[in-house]
């Protein structure tokens, strides 16, 4: 472990629901978000990470508080998307996520189209990601994303995107125990190309300090 990076985590379970604030029905998470980035910041931290999908709705406005470089999942996944030739995308997310269309200015951007799932679908979706949050989830959530992962909607895609951190949980796991489950679709990780940015730009940062001594 002693390549591994020097990590800081604030897991702050009392910050308001980003979700319930993007339908109208609850408080701004923001002045949270940021006291929390900013107590990373007082204890070290270099950069700010938020593996979040939904939460990148608060992006620009956290990154306007803060004095050093927040990491853009969003533009992580675009910039990756891009780099493997990606021209079509199906986004699997929360239904804020997508009705703020968190991702689509950064896919157009590199001329990366997209879809959704159907409306029933994407009930199925924020159904898995609450069972997931509240440590239900089971073999049945796992068959319910597959079916979706393979679902007529994301025909003509390059790939499925799961853009939100509960869905590869699921999916990983009934993944390893069926093996390849994808029926020939690649099936894209949000937070595993967020983790690989990180990495990249952490180890940028310490050659370009130890180089600069």
């Amino acid at each position: 472990d002693s390549t591994h990076l020097p990590m800081i985590l604030v897991s702050n379970p009392w910050i308001p629901s980003r979700i319930e604030h993007l339908e109208g029905r609850g408080r701004s998470p923001v002045p949270e978000l940021t006291k929390v980035c900013k107590q990373l910041i007082s204890v070290g931290a270099e950069l700010i990470v938020i593996p979040s999908s939904t939460t990148h709705a608060y992006y620009d406005e956290l990154q306007r508080a803060m004095d050093v470089h927040m990491v853009s999942l969003v533009q992580s996944v675009a910039d990756d998307l891009r780099t493997h030739s990606i021209k079509k995308v199906g986004i699997l997310a929360t239904t804020p996520t997508r009705q703020y269309r968190i991702y689509e200015e950064h896919f157009k951007q590199y001329g990366i189209d997209f879809s959704y799932p159907d409306s029933d679908s994407q009930e199925q979706v924020m159904e898995v990601i609450q069972r997931t949050k509240a440590g239900m989830a089971g073999e049945l959530d796992g068959e319910w994303l597959n079916a979706i992962v393979n679902g007529k909607w994301s025909d003509g895609s390059d790939g499925v995107l799961l853009a939100c951190t509960e869905l590869p949980v699921v999916y990983t796991l009934l993944n390893k125990e069926r093996g390849d489950i994808a029926q020939g679709k690649k099936v894209l990780d949000a937070t595993d190309i967020l983790a690989k940015r990180v990495i990249e730009e952490a180890y940028e940062s310490r050659h370009n300090e130890v180089s600069s001594v």
